[in-house]
């Protein structure tokens, strides 16, 4: 008889339980057959090493996109894990603009019917694609599949791997060299902090939604500089989400897993931080704003604590901005109307 140490027991439930989310978003992996290094499109480049990731490589995952899972090895051996959704006009030669998100939410490759797919879990992994440009996502450090450890969110070493991957894109065989940013609440932060403090020279413009400029007064933490003392789901959720093993294998025995469940969890370290000071203002645009020059648009919902940063940005960036707020919630689907994002994601990067 097998007996389980409480660790194996919480990793072998917390891989089950991220099993059945994957079945209920009616997530697959995307396998097309054997596949291998050589099958890909991405290269060397930025002093990044790429390697064949955990999926295989596919061209029919999406009609007219070539897929690739791969691991970049950053400097000190870490690997993140990206997915790159690309134009097969790229095979021909042409060069493309790319769009990169970034978080630690633990996206996998999407096969369902597109009516099904909504824009949080894939919708912009086809559309951008099909539109002429390169979708990329990369889980951050100690998420999903990626290697390292979760330490904070918004992490140093999280933006500064993020600085080196957009570099890495720019320099691939099939970019014309442009990258943008975009993203909903994590990715919005993550993409103005970027661009307003460590500013890759290939980072071109912003498309962020439900996002934050200042990380203390409004977040999930400490909204208004009030302490959430009830409802702490999103800090308790990612306790889970950054312990469990990436897919698609959910080694639940690996170093790496092990490692995770060794880390403090992230809500240890914001209770430590009760009061406004340097853990906040790291990622937070507030209160210099000039830092963000890049063209941004900016979206947020009424229904929604992350509004303030569309009006508050407009006003103090010297960046080029457009910004929206309509009925939405933090999806910023529903209750609605309800925009086609993606399509004026590509709008506003075609500007």
């Amino acid at each position: 008889m097998n007996h389980f140490t409480k660790r194996q027991f919480l990793g072998h439930a917390s891989a089950l339980a991220g099993l059945a989310l994957l079945e209920m978003k009616g997530l697959r992996p995307a396998r097309a057959g054997e596949s291998s290094s050589s099958d890909l499109w991405s290269r060397d480049a930025a002093g990044l090493k790429v390697s064949q990731g955990r999926w295989e490589t596919s061209e029919t995952l999406f009609s007219e996109v070539h897929f690739e899972s791969i691991f970049l090895r950053q400097p000190g051996s870490v690997r993140l894990h990206l997915l790159l959704f690309l134009p097969i006009s790229a095979k021909r030669g042409e060069k493309v603009p790319a769009a990169l998100e970034s978080d630690p939410y633990r996206r996998e490759p999407v096969r369902s019917d597109p009516a099904q797919v909504d824009s949080y879990f894939g919708r912009d992994f086809q559309y951008l694609p099909q539109h002429s440009y390169a979708a990329v996502y990369l889980g951050t450090r100690g998420s999903g599949t990626s290697e390292g450890i979760p330490s904070d969110e918004y992490a140093a070493d999280e933006m500064e791997d993020t600085k080196r991957v957009i570099e890495w894109i720019s320099k691939q065989h099939w970019s014309n060299g442009n990258v943008g940013m975009y993203g909903l609440s994590y990715s919005a932060f993550n993409s103005v902090w970027i661009a307003a403090a460590l500013k890759p020279p290939a980072l071109k413009a912003l498309f962020v939604r439900g996002g934050t400029d200042n990380r203390y007064t409004d977040d999930v933490h400490f909204p208004g500089g009030t302490m959430v003392m009830v409802n702490n789901a999103w800090a308790l959720g990612m306790l889970t989400d950054n312990a469990t093993p990436g897919g698609p294998d959910y080694d639940v025995d690996s170093q790496a897993s092990l490692d995770r469940w060794n880390t403090p969890p992230w809500l240890q370290i914001f209770l430590h931080n009760q009061h406004d000071g340097p853990h906040w203002q790291r990622g937070s645009l507030w209160p210099d704003y000039g830092r963000l020059t890049a063209p941004t648009f900016l979206a947020g919902g009424y229904l929604d604590k992350y509004q303030n940063f569309v009006p508050r940005i407009m006003k103090h960036s010297p960046a080029t901005t457009m910004g929206i707020l309509g009925p939405w919630h933090h999806a910023m689907t529903w209750p609605g109307p309800v925009l086609d994002w993606e399509a004026l994601m590509v709008r506003w990067f075609d500007h």
